[in-house]
């Protein structure tokens, strides 16, 4: 706002944008003077996230005003290298109430633009933007051309694409009919499949849910874009059964935050957009800046230093975070993973700020609240290592262990035994009983081995009704048979399965050597063994020659 000769305000925006906070009338004039000088001008009516939303049939234009419509934000109308001038120009007009900045149109290249955004909320209900400079269009309602950056799939249980928009194609380059068909996961980037599969199986886990996960999906000129998906579990809807998604495309994003750590201006600029916490720290460990984020992860709102805002970590981890936050100011770039008293983990990452000498003047620090991907890391490990159904080690993690067993065993001279058990009449206790009561048998055999083995063996099921135990530091075959012995005790207690009484029995195979061996010819040598068991019928162990 400027003033006249008698100090009566003016309505100028450029003034207004410049000086103190205007109050609604002001704002009022302001948004009036726009209307008034650009006729022509194209308006848009957006809310307090920043999307659009229908005009206000209270706001007044003229006959010849266009509507901006069939756009989401004001950002789909800009290349990205306008994207924070407009952002810049947002956050100016909620704490002034009036702000304005150049901008290139997609379209319009060679256009001299400029967009006003006046918050005339008090009013009207909704922040009003006024484009102008545009090619003068006739009056209506216009949709300009742009880079849509959302999409719209359907998947079903499998993640294979059942249907994807017009937008998906924009995206990623890849026309419906070379998508619907396939797994979804053929698109995402191998580094990000583990995180891709967590999401999936737990969203499936909880019908009806929505989650959020970010990955990078091929295009089909081979790069790689960064998408934010999120999936709606709609599979128990008779209306829908399928997995309703929706793409954001974040590749700007993304490379906004690896630009963080060397631009302290697009730091302030995009940290209050970010999903992350963001402090900067000088030298002397004083807080420069921080965004609010950080705050509602850490807490400390009225710490003064890096190592007070992470005065909350587990005392266990705090040594590791005051050495970290050291080290960084030595100049080393440092990753951990801490915890919280509110049982939150997070991780941290510090980089070392310098100036153009080099010499360093501090660090940032980025805080991403990981729990639920650690929770989902450690559910993947727990399935990649454990029988689901018993708890057992699974084949693949039994024969591991076997493998460093016996590699343990050839440096110092001891000897390794494994015992082969397969569960006796298992085929007609399912046949009979039910697979439930097969599982409980399972389940069963599972604990008591587990139960009486050794400190040192470990128990894993191989599949079906064959389990394998693995016992370390065994000097003699003797020893191997009197571990077996112990165990064939343990599993022959009585048993109720599903109210019919039952002593579980098996055959039991056991194989020794202080010999180098390979762990494959040592379990085909308890398997025969067993075989001998089980043509014995007396569900005692029988040694392998």
């Amino acid at each position: 706002m400027t003033t006249d000769g008698s100090g009566a305000a003016t309505a100028e925006p450029e003034a207004a944008d410049r000086g103190s906070p205007l109050d609604a009338v002001a704002r009022e004039r302001v948004l009036a003077y726009l209307l008034e000088q650009a006729s022509d001008a194209e308006v848009m009516a957006i809310g307090p996230d920043g999307l659009f939303v229908p005009l206000p049939e209270s706001l007044p234009l003229g006959t010849d005003h266009r509507v901006l419509a069939g756009h989401v934000s004001a950002l789909e109308i800009v290349p990205p290298s306008d994207m924070v001038p407009v952002i810049e120009a947002w956050r100016r007009a909620q704490e002034h109430g009036v702000a304005s900045t150049d901008i290139t149109l997609i379209d319009e290249p060679d256009a001299e633009t400029r967009l006003h955004f006046v918050d005339v909320t008090e009013v009207h209900g909704v922040m009003i933007g006024v484009l102008v400079g545009a090619q003068r269009r006739d009056a209506g309602t216009v949709t300009r051309l742009y880079q849509p950056r959302r999409a719209a799939t359907r998947k079903d249980s499998q993640a294979i694409f059942l249907e994807v928009d017009a937008a998906f194609s924009h995206i990623l380059g890849w026309q419906p009919d070379e998508v619907v068909g396939r797994r979804s996961i053929e698109f995402v980037h191998p580094d990000d499949h583990e995180r891709a599969f967590g999401h999936w199986m737990e969203l499936l886990a909880r019908p009806g849910s929505q989650s959020r996960v970010r990955l990078r999906h091929r295009h089909r000129d081979g790069s790689w874009v960064w998408m934010e998906v999120t999936n709606q579990n709609r599979l128990h809807d008779p209306e829908h059964r399928d997995v309703a998604a929706e793409m954001l495309n974040i590749a700007d994003e993304m490379e906004a935050q690896e630009a963080l750590a060397a631009s302290e201006s697009l730091l302030r600029a995009l940290t209050e957009a970010l999903p992350l916490g963001i402090l900067q720290f000088g030298a002397d460990r004083t807080i420069q800046y921080r965004n609010e984020r950080i705050t509602k992860l850490l807490g400390a709102p009225r710490a003064t230093t890096v190592d007070q805002q992470l005065a909350g970590v587990l005392p266990l981890d705090r040594p590791t975070v005051i050495e970290a936050v050291t080290a960084t100011l030595g100049g080393k770039d440092c990753d951990l993973e801490v915890r919280l008293r509110q049982a939150r983990r997070f991780h941290l990452r510090l980089r070392p700020v310098r100036d153009a000498t080099g010499a360093i003047t501090g660090g940032v620090l980025s805080v991403n609240d990981v729990t639920e991907d650690a929770r989902l890391r450690d559910e993947l490990r727990q399935r990649a290592t454990y029988d689901a159904l018993t708890q057992s080690l699974n084949r693949a993690a039994i024969l591991d262990e076997l493998e460093g067993a016996l590699q343990s065993a050839r440096a110092s001279g001891s000897g390794t035994a494994v015992v082969f058990f397969d569960v006796d009449h298992f085929k007609e206790i399912n046949d009979q009983l039910g697979h439930g009561a097969g599982d409980q048998l399972l389940v069963a055999v599972a604990r008591r081995l587990r139960s009486a083995a050794r400190t040192d063996d470990l128990v894993g099921r191989l599949g079906g009704d064959e389990f394998l135990v693995v016992s370390r530091h065994v000097p003699s075959a003797d020893v191997a048979i009197a571990v077996a012995e112990r165990l064939a005790d343990a599993l022959g207690e009585p048993l109720s399965l599903g109210g019919t009484e039952m002593t579980p029995k098996a055959s039991i195979g056991v194989a020794w050597s202080a010999t180098e061996v390979d762990a494959d010819v040592l379990v085909d040598r308890a398997d025969v063994a067993m075989y001998e068991s089980k043509r014995q019928r007396l569900g005692r162990p029988v040694l392998a020659d």
